[in-house]
């Protein structure tokens, strides 16, 4: 089955700026109604846009959320992630990073400390939660002693998590914010011409210039959201013709 992106604008009623989203016909499908996706923006005075879609992808309605801005400058990255947890914060931002649609379970505070460090380290970019858990693709608690599912490569983003420690708090921020945007770019530029040809994975990487370890982690993140495109993968240039 052919999953089909369609991707969005609208503008936030906040700050007048022109916002990006994606979402795909597997998720609204799944939802049979609206789905909330929220984008986290206007660094450094953020705040989040939380837009509901309907299964066309249509802008049915949206709220402002602007108490981000309050506590932004009380807590340091680092700190955030040692209240929450950085095995907790890898596995969320390596959903977001896969495309997943996400049901995070935590009191309201670490909900707000959780947005507050997603603001500071994925500068205006989107991402989806659900507010009912049979809508998520993946679901993440954020209390303390509970387990949480696997998510692919969550082990490469916790390695990001842990490389800056001993940076300046914007070294760091945006140390992250970079490595997370190049790997969410090429993402996209691999489902992009999965979506068009089959191709070979040595082709590929050439193509689009991306070392062994950046394919393996792009085909993991592949293989869990849009697993159909896998077989447009071939073993060599012959299996083309």
């Amino acid at each position: 089955m052919t999953v089909l992106q369609m991707r969005r604008s609208l503008i936030c009623p906040k700050c007048k700026k022109t916002l990006y989203y994606e979402i795909d016909d597997n998720s609204a499908m799944k939802s049979g109604g609206l789905i909330p996706i929220t984008i986290i923006h206007g660094y450094p005075d953020a705040h989040a846009l939380v837009v509901y879609v309907d299964t066309n992808g249509a802008n049915r309605g949206y709220e402002v959320i602007e108490n981000l801005v309050d506590l932004r400058s009380n807590f340091d990255a680092r700190e955030i992630l040692n209240i929450i947890g950085e095995k907790k914060i890898a596995k969320i931002i390596a959903s977001i990073v896969g495309g997943l649609t996400l049901y995070i379970e935590g009191d309201p505070e670490s909900i707000k400390l959780l947005h507050i460090f997603l603001s500071k380290i994925l500068k205006n970019q989107f991402f989806s939660l659900a507010d009912n858990e049979k809508l998520a693709d993946i679901k993440i608690s954020i209390i303390k002693k509970k387990n949480n599912p696997k998510v692919p490569g969550e082990k490469y983003i916790l390695s990001l998590l842990r490389k800056g420690r001993k940076m300046s708090e914007s070294g760091y921020v945006n140390m992250l914010n970079v490595e997370i945007s190049k790997l969410k770019t090429k993402i996209r530029k691999v489902i992009d011409v999965l979506e068009r040809r089959n191709i070979s994975k040595t082709e590929l990487m050439e193509e689009l210039e991306i070392n062994d370890r950046e394919f393996e982690l792009i085909i993991q993140f592949i293989k869990t959201k849009r697993p159909n495109l896998i077989k447009n993968l071939v073993d060599s240039l012959l299996d083309i013709l």
